[in-house]
């Protein structure tokens, strides 16, 4: 063989053979070093899809994984902009995130069309050009890549479930994006993909421990309400008995008296805190009824509450505080009583004007939200101090330095118990303070 092979050589002349050999090294070495940059790329995307994962799969906050997840399509595939568009539920409500990309104003963009079929088929990013060729002209979401300048998008799909797409715009180096791109993002929304179902986790979990939070609380709360509830029971009816004898005789006392004479004045500053004790016993009994005690019926809130705010518009006039109104003329009715609600409403009024200024506003508004009755009222005062915001519903507590007995809020909150609704308590960024109460809509309605 190698006699027939030197024959041929002889055949030939050596200097074109030896340029020829010369020329077939030098493709192969070129084709080797195209190969071994090729490798390299592909090493480095390797440890920048480490590095990018081990980052992503660390970030819990939705929005600065977002942030993250664009910044890195735009450093390490040279983008001009990027787009991160998601489905935030069933009803096709849309979370979009964008960098360096302009959409057009009306964002028409739907996860049930044709687009969102195809991508989650591909399983892979595709080029706009070619989804051109697999939808129909006048195809809505293709349309609005098409005016975003959108140039290559990708499904973003965990657990068979679509959150969304990925938008690229064109490179900042005018080239085209090339199949290691293409693979790079790939493998980039498979991982974000990921990140983004652990952080959805994540703030289910963080809003689940929220919620029991709230029901451990209000648990503990209950717990006081009922405790002081036996107790005041207790010692209401001992003490108010012998306090209506006392006035009795107050009163005829008060009768016999010279007028002018100092026993007078005397008598009357006895009768006040006398009648000052007897609210507060009142109020100690209020905890310790049952709704079977009430008169529970169908009660028209939005006329208790116009009848309340008539009742308190001229003490608010005297202190020059004026008092804005959103009540609509009808509310769905509700099953409780309108003496006790009254009685809330009158007492969060009360407290409004107490901590607000001279000339600042009281704003009281109502509406239905998730078939309850949802109240506002909210003032310009003070607000409500961070380390009191737990304590305002507990017994005895207040901050009316010494004026008030501290049982007005927790009267409240034990009366919208028994209603089966929720009072809650907040401080405004602007200033003031804000109570919401929520009511369940009667059955009958």
């Amino acid at each position: 063989m190698y006699s027939l092979y030197m024959a041929n050589l002889s055949d030939k002349n050596p200097l074109l053979v030896l340029d020829r050999v010369q020329k077939a090294l030098a493709e192969k070495l070129t084709q080797i070093q195209l190969n071994h940059l090729q490798l390299k790329r592909k090493i480095f995307d390797l440890y920048a899809i480490f590095d990018i994962s081990k980052n992503l799969s660390s970030l819990l906050e939705i929005e600065i994984l977002l942030d993250t997840a664009l910044a890195t399509c735009q450093n390490q595939l040279g983008a001009q902009g990027a787009a991160l568009i998601l489905k935030l539920n069933p009803k096709d409500q849309l979370q979009v995130k964008t960098q360096n990309i302009i959409f057009p104003q009306k964002l028409e963009f739907s996860f049930e069309g044709q687009l969102s079929e195809i991508l989650a088929g591909q399983h892979k990013p595709i080029l706009v050009k070619d989804l051109e060729l697999l939808l129909p002209a006048p195809n809505r979401e293709l349309k609005f890549l098409k005016e975003s300048q959108a140039i290559l998008c990708a499904p973003l799909v965990a657990k068979e479930q679509s959150l969304g797409i990925l938008v690229l715009t064109a490179k900042t180096s005018s080239e085209n994006y090339s199949p290691n791109d293409l693979e790079f993002l790939a493998t980039l929304v498979n991982q974000l993909a990921v990140a983004l179902e652990n952080a959805h986790l994540y703030e289910r979990l963080k809003t689940a421990n929220s919620e029991l939070k709230k029901t451990q609380e209000l648990l503990l709360q209950n717990e006081k309400l009922a405790a002081l509830g036996k107790f005041a029971a207790s010692v209401a009816h001992e003490v108010n008995n012998p306090l209506g004898i006392i006035k009795n005789y107050l009163h005829l006392i008060s009768q016999s008296a010279q007028k002018g004479e100092i026993q007078t004045e005397y008598i009357k500053v006895v009768q006040e805190e006398i009648e000052r004790i007897a609210k507060i016993i009142q109020q100690l009994l209020s905890f310790c009824r049952s709704e079977a005690e009430l008169s529970m019926a169908p009660t028209d809130v939005a006329q208790v509450l116009e009848d309340t705010l008539k009742f308190v518009e001229g003490q608010l006039q005297e202190k020059n505080l004026s008092l804005v109104s959103q009540v609509p003329p009808q509310l769905p009715l509700v099953k409780g009583s309108g003496e006790e609600l009254r009685q809330v409403f009158l007492n969060l009024l009360m407290n409004a004007k107490d901590f607000t200024p001279a000339g600042g506003k009281i704003e009281v508004k109502a509406g239905v939200q998730d078939q309850e009755i949802k109240i506002e009222f909210s003032d310009s005062g003070c607000g409500i101090p961070k380390e009191n915001l737990g304590k305002i519903f507990e017994p005895f507590f207040t901050t009316k330095n010494g004026k008030g007995a501290g049982l007005g809020l927790a009267v409240c909150y034990g009366i919208i118990q028994r209603h089966k609704g929720i009072i809650l308590a907040e401080n405004i960024k602007e200033g003031g303070s804000r109570f919401v109460i929520y009511l369940p809509v009667s059955p009958d309605e």
